[in-house]
């Protein structure tokens, strides 16, 4: 009879750090505990029966309570992992191999497909848990109402900024903001540092918030608009003598990429200080990183330790966290999250293989770069230099692991569902796809062979200008031409004869284009049209949607990103324009397109945060028609690839990926983590050069699904209008819909540029610092936290359900998803 372990008493504090929830499994029976092992390893119980006992599971006897449990080590990482150490059969390497090999899938990665780890996934985010700080516990009912006088924060907005406040009490160094695009970051970002600071009667606390260049002045309004008590500076460009002297300042992101700053100093000394970061460093309490996303550049990667510790504490906020593979979050899991490298340091291997790079800090930094990838991602490995397989190469795709010891862990999450209780639909259409002329499939053949040549020989830069040249190619003949080394290579003259551009002739996307615009324009229905590379299609199209009869607005390159929003909302609002032609880079953050409930990408780069971000720019809060998106492609065969079509294939699948990471790990977002893909779009159009096939695979449900067939169907007919149609704008810019009363939360209209905030009274500080039990707790110490099970006998106050929902002290609740410490 196996040993059964007693623990006669054990405090919620010490059962955390002694049985960690990412090392335990435990049950109140052995067939509970067995099928949440199978769940975490991705595979049926039946197909575990078959390698592992059930009777192996032990017992363990907790203040009075029997349980059992498995216990694996740190060193083995993942489950997966241990179950292949302590199994003689080599356990799932024999089921990947053997009679259910077409059951189970041979890479870790391929795990999230499957059903039973879908499943699991909701249940390990019941489970994710965190201290309670008492400060916010304690926070009365009427704290929002009281703190914040121009904002009627929604419920779920009020959920993340507790959450945030919570963990910024507890002192977590850094955590991740993950929102999607609308839900209001920038004002929730604020507002947990403002409830910080009052719960911790710290008004003097100072934050530094790192946003893109075009979004600073963005941030300078809606933080006076959260809090119009405090003061706001944006950094100046010289600001190599600069003393902090405000509650905010605000720091373009550009000045991140400065590695050294000029000094006002004369002499034959130093002309250089250090970067932006040790400058400013020990000034603040909070650094807010707005589009966290872009730390990932080469250009700001550099800098992330120190900008990481520029402040006490940390808030990377962002829509877009991850473009598909893991290494898009590496260089912030480096600079900001220790102790998921700490975690990757554990593993005894991984030591050794750092201490023989020590003092080598590339090596060191791609040592732990390969560690992370094989955790957490999906990779192959290349041959290196002497025909060895050593080089990690990472590829499109997440593991389960991924999601549920970095990101949940790490994270706070506020979606758009959540967010806009009464929000519109947004029909997402499955990519319409045209056949090419013959003319352009023989233009394409002449461009294909010159890529086919730079491929065998192995000229990775003449074969990326290609993929971006024919991308381009099949929708203007007039691209510029391929050089290499001063040598000409192609230019679109030896295709003049035939492909061309005529005004009397449509291309067959651009007579599809016009359909869809005819359909929409009946329904009063304004369209924006993304174009990459419009400075050279913009008269071109504009010309021919004139000629078919809709007035046609586009964006000046001299309008500055500020001023962008209002511009587009007066030409459709005010000039009634039917299309507006734009470069998705132009808008693809910091831009509300509400007053355009249909978006259509006539063509897309290769960047799929540009393509995501601008895909959402209609279906936002406040908008209150249904929102289409419309995606363009031409498509190819076996004798001609397209390439427009293996892009849009590629980033649906980055885009599925990002979705779960965002949060979204329901059944959809799981099943479409399509695993092994080649690192990049650019890469992966290498392969389909020898016309492998593509697949674009959308799920939608049976309701959205006829709903895009009706439209479809009736492409290039006159529909009748099905809501209130387009919006009017008020004096202020602010949105006046036909027969609707605005039902907006914020007191400041969505839309609204202009209003200035009134002054908090002192009336109203005065009540709130009567209220609220204010405490210096900056070197407070709560050691209460919620055990990973239900001990029935033994339960603490202190822990919740939600941070919006305040229980009662004796209540013992979780939370399923936040940043831990």
């Amino acid at each position: 009879m196996k040993k059964i372990t007693t623990i006669k008493y054990i405090t919620d504090f010490a059962f955390k750090k002694y049985f960690p929830f990412e090392n335990n499994i435990f049950g109140a029976t052995r067939e509970e505990v067995f099928n949440a092992f199978s769940s975490r390893l991705g595979i049926t119980s039946d197909q575990l029966s078959k390698v592992y006992s059930i009777e192996n599971i032990n017992q363990i006897s907790i203040n009075g309570k029997m349980y059992y449990r498995i216990e694996k080590e740190k060193k083995d990482i993942s489950w997966v992992a241990y179950l292949i150490r302590i199994s003689n059969t080599g356990a799932y390497k024999y089921l990947a191999s053997g009679g259910d090999s077409a059951l189970l899938p041979k890479t870790i990665t391929e795990l999230f497909n499957l059903e039973a780890l879908q499943n699991s996934i909701q249940g390990i985010e019941k489970q994710i848990t965190y201290d309670l700080h008492p400060l916010i516990k304690n926070m009365p009912d009427d704290f929002f109402s009281k703190t914040f006088s121009e904002i009627n924060f929604y419920k779920q907005q009020k959920r993340v900024i507790k959450e945030g406040a919570n963990a910024l009490l507890n002192k977590n160094r850094s955590f991740f903001f993950l929102g999607e695009m609308g839900v209001g970051k920038t004002m929730t970002s604020v507002g947990m540092f403002e409830v910080a600071k009052k719960l911790r009667n710290t008004p003097e606390a100072r934050c530094a918030v790192i946003a893109p260049d075009h979004l600073v002045s963005k941030w300078m309004e809606e933080i006076l608009l959260v809090n119009p008590n405090v003061t706001v500076d944006i950094l100046p460009q010289d600001f190599s003598n600069y003393v902090v002297n405000t509650d905010y300042v605000v720091i373009p992101l550009s000045y991140c990429a400065l590695k050294k700053i000029k000094r006002n100093y004369k002499g034959p000394k130093e002309k250089y200080k250090n970067s932006i970061a040790s400058t400013l460093k020990g000034q603040f309490k909070l650094s807010i990183f707005d589009e966290s996303h872009l730390l990932s550049q080469p250009k700001y990667a550099t800098q992330l330790n120190e900008l990481a510790h520029m402040s006490e504490q940390n808030i990377l906020a962002t829509g877009t966290s991850i473009a598909g593979k893991v290494t898009d979050m590496f260089p912030q899991i480096l600079g900001f999250f220790q102790n998921v490298i700490k975690k990757l340091i554990d593993k005894q291997e991984l030591k050794i293989n750092l201490r023989r790079a020590k003092g080598n800090k590339k090596s060191s930094i791609n040592i732990l770069r390969n560690a992370f990838i094989t955790s957490y991602g999906s990779f192959s490995y290349i041959s290196g230099r002497h025909g060895d397989y050593t080089n990690i190469q990472p590829e499109i795709g997440l593991n389960a692991e991924f999601i549920t010891e970095v990101v949940i862990q790490n994270s706070i999450f506020l979606t758009t569902e959540q967010v806009w209780e009464d929000k519109t639909e947004n029909l997402i259409f499955q990519p319409i796809f045209v056949q090419m002329t013959q003319e352009q499939k023989n233009a394409a053949n002449m461009l294909n062979s010159v890529a086919r040549k730079a491929k065998e020989n192995g000229n990775k830069r003449v074969y990326s200008s290609y993929l971006k040249k024919i991308n381009e190619y099949m929708d203007n003949p007039e691209v510029p031409p391929i050089t290499y080394q001063d040598e000409l290579l192609w230019t679109p003259e030896i295709s003049a004869l035939e492909y061309y551009f005529d005004d009397e002739i449509l291309f067959p996307k651009e007579q599809k284009l016009i359909d869809i615009l005819t359909m929409e324009k009946s329904q009063d229905r304004p369209v924006i049209v993304f174009v990459k590379h419009i400075d050279r299609l913009k008269n071109r199209l504009q010309k021919i949607l004139q000629d078919a009869g809709f007035k046609v607005g586009t964006l000046p390159s001299s309008r500055k990103a500020d001023e962008r929003q209002n511009y587009i909302n007066k030409k459709i609002c005010n000039e009634k324009v039917d299309v507006m032609l734009l470069d998705p880079h132009k808008v693809a953050t910091g831009v509300d397109l509400i007053s355009s409930p249909t978006v259509l990408f006539f063509n897309t780069g290769f960047d799929y945060f540009e393509v995501g971000q601008s895909e959402r720019r209609s279906f936002r809060i406040g908008q209150k028609r249904q929102t289409r998106v419309y995606y363009l492609a031409y498509q190819g065969d076996n004798e001609t690839p397209a390439i427009q079509d293996q892009i849009l294939t590629m980033i649906a699948k980055q885009k599925r990926a990002m979705e779960a990471v965002q949060g979204a790990v329901d059944e959809e977002g799981l099943s479409s983590l399509l695993g092994k893909e080649n690192n990049s779009i650019l890469n992966a159009l290498v392969s389909n050069m020898d016309n492998e096939e593509s697949n674009f695979v959308e799920e939608v449900t049976e309701d959205k699904n006829s709903k895009q067939q009706y439209y479809i169907s009736n492409f290039g007919k006159k529909l009748e209008i099905e809501d209130c149609g387009r919006p009017m704008l008020d004096e202020n810019m602010n949105f006046i819909w036909n027969g609707l009363e605005d039902t907006s939360h914020t007191k400041r209209l969505t839309n609204s540029t202009s209003t200035k905030p009134t002054q908090t009274s002192e009336i109203t500080k005065k009540v709130v610092k009567e209220t609220v039990e204010v405490i210096d707790c900056f070197d407070f110490k709560d050691d209460g936290t919620m055990d990973l099970f239900d001990l029935e006998d033994y339960q603490e106050p202190g822990k919740y359900t939600s941070l919006f929902d305040t229980p009662e002290p004796s209540e013992s609740i979780t939370i399923s998803i936040g940043a831990t410490a």
